[in-house]
């Protein structure tokens, strides 16, 4: 062989394994979806005086960064987008938001938003369909209502062959039908089981409004039914409401996060103006927890925890979710 030949292979083939390589490890990526969870995102009151004088997408500054790295960003959106000409409904707090707004949720990488709440009826059932109508004109996805089909039925994501199946249910009392998904525990468990059993190979994920306001622990009949969800087939759970973070807890190797507490919000109390982000990985055959990312809220706006306050935040919130699950 000609040794100009010889010398040219002895570079090519390695060259050509490591170009094999990168494009496998570039596939193994592609083949797993990046999901980020956050709590409640509530734009009236003092945070719709943030963003008339700043600008919606000043609230997003801190955490454009990691939102932008996501591929799925699901939200509770607290509140109804919808006209200003519609009656609130008798309640004691009514939460409108503007439809302008509404672009900047596509351009931060929110995808999804749960409207299985206790204020997607602020402004009644025409109120819910304009705030279904308008997030489908932005291409976000709601999750807990329908217009033309049972509420609590899932919303199906399909991608790089992975699929997913995201319910959402409201456990909180409604004075009259909403239109949103309120399925009981037992119900929502069985309907868990037989999706399942027809969908074996499709993750499921729970979206949960549910709990007490403001208590740093869920209830235990919670737990039960956590436990119960899981017994049927889910893989995660993911609860907002309390406005504060709860329990962390993993069972039979699922996570469950009872209350991510606020996102966005106008408040200044010194339990409820932190909350998380957890950030999660799914693969064709199962769902890692990456990360959780604790912060503040100041004037409506996240701000990322240092480390120095991240590890007071964690430390204090694995004592309470060790004397929970105990």
């Amino acid at each position: 062989m000609n040794k100009y030949i010889r010398n040219l292979l002895y570079l090519t083939i390695p060259l050509s394994f490591f170009i094999i390589l990168l494009l496998y490890l570039t596939n193994a990526q592609k083949r797993s979806i990046k999901i980020l969870f956050a709590g409640d995102m509530m734009l009236d009151r003092g945070t719709r005086k943030v963003i008339e004088k700043r600008g919606i997408d000043y609230l997003f500054e801190d955490i454009h960064n990691l939102f932008k790295d996501q591929d799925i960003i699901v939200v509770n959106l607290e509140g109804t987008v919808c006209d200003t000409g519609l009656t609130p409904t008798p309640k004691a707090y009514n939460f409108m938001i503007d439809k302008a707004w509404l672009t900047s949720f596509s351009s931060h990488k929110i995808t999804h938003v749960c409207l299985a709440n206790n204020h997607s009826i602020d402004f009644g059932k025409e109120g819910l369909q304009q705030t279904y109508n308008y997030l489908i004109q932005n291409k976000v996805t709601p999750i807990g209502y329908h217009h033309h089909q049972n509420p609590c039925e899932p919303i199906i994501i399909k991608r790089n062959g992975i699929q997913l199946a995201m319910f959402s249910s409201s456990f909180l009392y409604e004075k009259e039908e909403s239109g949103i998904c309120h399925e009981s525990g037992k119900e929502l468990a069985e309907r868990i089981r037989l999706f399942k059993i027809h969908h074996p190979e499709v993750h499921i994920v729970l979206c949960l409004h549910w709990g007490i306001e403001m208590s740093p622990t869920p209830e235990k009949e919670q737990q039960e039914q956590a436990h119960a969800f899981i017994n049927a087939g889910a893989d995660l759970i993911i609860g907002h409401h309390p406005h504060v973070v709860q329990t962390i807890e993993q069972y039979k190797g699922k996570w469950i996060f009872y209350s991510l507490g606020n996102f966005i919000f106008d408040t200044n109390n010194i339990l409820s103006n932190r909350g998380i982000f957890t950030c999660f990985s799914v693969s064709k055959d199962h769902i890692e927890l990456t990360e959780t990312i604790p912060f503040f809220i100041r004037n409506s706006k996240p701000f990322l925890m240092n480390k120095k306050d991240a590890d007071h935040f964690f430390n204090k919130l694995n004592s309470t979710s060790a004397a929970f699950i105990e």
